[in-house]
């Protein structure tokens, strides 16, 4: 297979789980107005806004991080002739476990997290969702005054009532919506697993570089390949850092209404995808000793995520405007534009990563 051949079938990939991923955004956006798209993006920001935004190019760090770790398989013969190669790749191990616990996570999720309010039939999901913004927007606006509280708290309840009982209508939801969110799941569950199936090869081919079978003048041309591999992976992991704090606020927001609404803490994914950034951080910049610029963007970058996750966790009702449901379309433009700038320093910071050491 030509080089060209194999950028188009990428380029196919990632066009084919980006379209999948945002398969539930164009469904709302193709059945409600702006407001209420507003209303629900900024509801669910784990749903929508990260899939719009982070999702694809976490995407596109993950295509790059196994194919450059196929490259170096592909020149070096002995590597394709060891057992862990011919278990993995040429038995398309890789590939069927990927699948299975794509599909495994996106039926578990499914099957056990309780439908929200845009997952209802398009006329109950519109209500719905100007009362939950009623609701939030309300709370944002809380002041000291006691006349003011006293106004706001009125609205609150009335609108509180309504939509806790289309929450309990989970025999009305969308199962056209139901079918794409399952998609989306899988397509999030496929890219997990090859980015962790990368690490994997990544770690049994460093492994076989340091072993007899390998020539000595070869090991370190071996390993310092390896080692420019892992910006992606850094770059991959710091990407799904903004999930789980956007998946709190919907929690935050979902729990002013349900009050019992029982599910698994992001914060536990938070901690292990940030233990794991850090891990592969050190590795890099321990064996290739980059600039100070290269440190302070990468130090930045999750810091970012994390200063959003304090304030989800400390302060939600800040964030109403800015990424939930009071979220205008001055925000976010607002943020839209942020996140672009990021892309174009991002990718230019990262090809600068991958430079000859």
């Amino acid at each position: 297979m030509t080089e060209g051949t194999t950028r188009k079938i990428w380029i196919a990939f990632f066009l084919l789980m980006s379209i999948i991923a945002n398969g539930p955004l164009l469904y709302i956006i193709w059945l409600h107005d702006l407001k209420t798209v507003q209303s629900i993006i900024g509801h669910a920001p784990n749903q929508f806004l990260f899939m719009l935004i982070f999702f694809p190019a976490a995407i596109l760090t993950t295509i790059k991080s196994f194919e450059e770790t196929m490259k170096i398989a592909s020149d070096h013969e002995t590597i394709k002739e060891t057992r862990f190669w011919n278990v993995i790749i040429k038995k398309q191990a890789l590939v069927v476990s990927a699948v299975i616990i794509a599909l495994s996570f996106a039926a578990v999720d499914y099957k056990f997290t309780p439908p929200d309010f845009y997952q209802l039939e398009p006329e109950l999901a519109k209500r719905a969702a100007t009362l939950n913004r009623n609701i939030i927007v309300a709370i944002a606006e809380t002041t000291e005054e006691k006349e003011s509280r006293e106004t706001h708290s009125e609205i609150i309840a009335g609108n509180r009532q309504a939509l806790l009982e289309m929450y309990q209508s989970q025999s009305r939801v969308d199962k056209k919506m139901m079918v794409l969110e399952f998609l989306e799941l899988t397509t999030a569950g496929i890219m997990v697993s090859i980015i962790m199936w990368t690490g994997f090869l990544n770690l049994k081919i460093m492994r076989y570089a340091s072993s007899n079978l390998v020539p000595e003048d070869e090991t370190q041309a071996l390993k310092k390949r390896l080692i420019l591999t892992i910006p992606y992976s850094v770059a991959t992991v710091l990407i799904y850092l903004f999930w789980p704090p956007f998946r709190l606020y919907n929690i935050y927001e979902i729990r002013k209404i349900c009050v019992d609404y029982q599910t698994i803490d992001p914060t536990f994914g938070y901690i292990i995808a940030a233990i794991f950034s850090i891990a592969m951080c050190w590795l890099y910049y321990n064996k290739t000793n980059p600039q100070f610029f290269k440190v302070l963007t990468a130090i930045i970058t999750f810091f970012a995520s994390g200063a959003l996750m304090g304030f989800v966790k400390l302060k939600p009702e800040s964030l109403i405007g800015v990424i939930g449901s009071g979220m205008g379309p001055a925000n976010l433009f607002a943020f839209l534009f942020v996140v672009g700038l990021a892309y174009l320093f991002g990718s230019e910071i990262l090809q600068q990563m991958r430079g000859k050491i």
